[in-house]
């Protein structure tokens, strides 16, 4: 989790050198691997995995929680009331 005063900058660049490690093994060692990135920032992290393995966008997925799923919440989608997964 990001740290308190952790800017994204900070966390890219904190998680950066592990994903291109994994990815990097995964390349190696299992190459037609389905993988699933839950590292934030997921974006980022997705984006990076994929360049670094080279694997086609059906052989990667990022899985976000409630706080991502919010920042990309439909505009007309009331947060309060139901989830976003219904709009």
């Amino acid at each position: 989790p990001r740290k308190p005063g952790q800017s994204r900058d900070d966390l890219v660049a904190t998680n950066l050198p592990i994903i291109r490690d994994v990815a990097n093994n995964a390349k190696k060692y299992c190459p037609d691997a389905f993988v699933i990135v839950i590292s934030n920032p997921l974006d980022a992290m997705v984006y990076e995995y994929k360049r670094v393995t080279g694997c086609s966008k059906e052989k990667i997925a990022g899985m976000a929680g409630v706080h991502e799923r919010e920042m990309y919440a439909e505009p007309g989608a009331d947060r309060r009331a139901a989830p976003t997964v219904d709009f």
